[in-house]
């Protein structure tokens, strides 16, 4: 499988912080063949790279990499405080999410508030209080912090804008070939 990651790219001309992505891992049983032999790699990177904050061109080696960007890693619960006097659709509902008996049930609910097993996904987490706010509980979500994100100009780092074709950069190669002259004089 090929992965991706975000990471952040110090500009050398104004310091400013880019988001660039990088390939992490690739199979090269995926490149673009032909009968010929010819091959394609899945993804080519162009040698430059224009910084987002400043426009400066340069080449994609002189931005220096800080590292990938963290998100951060949280976990969700919800805290159940209430029920309407029917339980029974909040029970059902329980029984559905988490695989308890009836008896399990009942002894949870039985002190209330009660907080329910952890959850990764956020979206998860919304569909279950959705439901059983529905069903007539009331409950809330709860955040555990496991591991914070960066600040937020790591996060909100502007994306470096891909240069055009080498081709098309001629007339601005020359910059980084120091001794060379550009065309014939």
């Amino acid at each position: 499988m090929t992965s991706v990651v975000d990471i952040i790219l110090r500009c050398p001309e104004c310091e400013g912080l880019n988001r660039d992505s990088v390939i992490a891992s690739s199979m090269p049983c995926l490149m673009l063949a032909w009968s010929d032999r010819d091959s394609i790699p899945p993804c080519r990177t162009l040698p430059f790279l224009r910084c987002a904050l400043c426009g400066r061109l340069n080449a994609r080696s002189s931005f220096e990499p800080l590292g990938p960007i963290n998100h951060g890693r949280h976990e969700f619960f919800l805290r159940l405080g209430g029920l309407d006097p029917g339980p029974v659709k909040v029970m059902k509902r329980l029984r559905g999410a988490f695989g308890w008996d009836v008896g399990e049930i009942k002894s949870r609910l039985a002190s209330l508030p009660v907080d329910l097993p952890k959850m990764v996904s956020l979206e998860d987490s919304q569909k279950l209080h959705a439901g059983l706010t529905e069903d007539g509980a009331r409950c809330e979500i709860m955040k555990i912090v496991i591991e914070p994100a960066d600040p937020p100009e790591r996060l909100d780092a502007p994306w470096a804008i891909s240069a055009e074709s080498p081709s098309k950069l001629e007339g601005a190669i020359h910059q980084f070939m120091p001794g060379e002259k550009q065309g014939a004089e």
